[in-house]
């Protein structure tokens, strides 16, 4: 199933943005890597289902209502990271967190609802085979649970440290000195900087690709 959602995310982007960018272009592996996980989830709650003699209609039905709950919640938490990258000043960063975002609602979204159809279509082709097996009497089993030690504590500590962040969020600026990335061993960055600044010249002139010619004037003033 994770094929047809990337292609879906790479159309959202072609509508909305039009274009990627060099942090967006590697959306397409993180993807297919993480919307692929959703259906795995599913499809093994299924095939548990099928395993205890289930029609398919049940072993759908719990699948949905069951692990289909579960994969949303954890694909909402993965969309609200992405989405938290939107309001960056940065471009690149921006547009990763909206393509990447929508891409994973897609994905969830193709997974919930193609997969079902995808599963009772190979059963009417390919019916699987299932094998009787010998479960021993339930009532035999027994459960112990263990209470969470300290929870107000963990709580506590939790929420002092989300206060924290959200704190700290306020002081985090974005540095556009790419060159800070860089290996400087020999210390020619460093070199580089100080004749930039005593000769009033740039030895790393900078190349900007405008879309369109009336964006050119809103470069050069920026």
């Amino acid at each position: 199933v994770t094929p047809t959602p990337v292609s879906g995310a790479l159309t959202f982007t072609t509508l909305t943005i039009g274009y990627l960018n060099m942090f967006t272009t590697v959306l397409i592996g993180i993807l297919t890597g993480m919307g692929i996980d959703f259906g795995i989830h599913m499809y093994l709650r299924y095939l548990e289902e099928r395993q205890k003699l289930k029609s398919v209609d049940e072993a759908v039905h719990t699948m949905h209502s069951s692990t289909g709950r579960a994969v949303f919640f954890a694909a909402a938490t993965t969309v609200a990271a992405f989405f938290v990258l939107i309001p960056t000043e940065f471009i690149g960063f921006s547009q990763f967190g909206w393509i990447a975002g929508f891409g994973m609602i897609i994905c969830f979204l193709n997974t919930y609802f193609l997969l079902p159809a995808l599963l009772i279509f190979k059963e009417k082709i390919l019916p699987m085979k299932l094998k009787l097996s010998v479960v021993s009497d339930p009532a035999t089993f027994v459960v112990k649970s263990k209470r969470y030690p300290k929870p107000w504590a963990t709580l506590a500590s939790f929420g002092l440290f989300s206060l924290f962040s959200i704190w700290a969020l306020t002081k985090i600026e974005f540095d556009h000195d790419f060159r800070k990335l860089s290996s400087d061993r020999y210390g020619t960055l460093a070199l580089q900087e100080e004749i930039s600044v005593d000769f009033g010249v740039s030895l790393s002139p900078t190349v900007v690709y405008a879309n369109r010619p009336e964006d050119i004037p809103k470069l050069t003033e920026s």
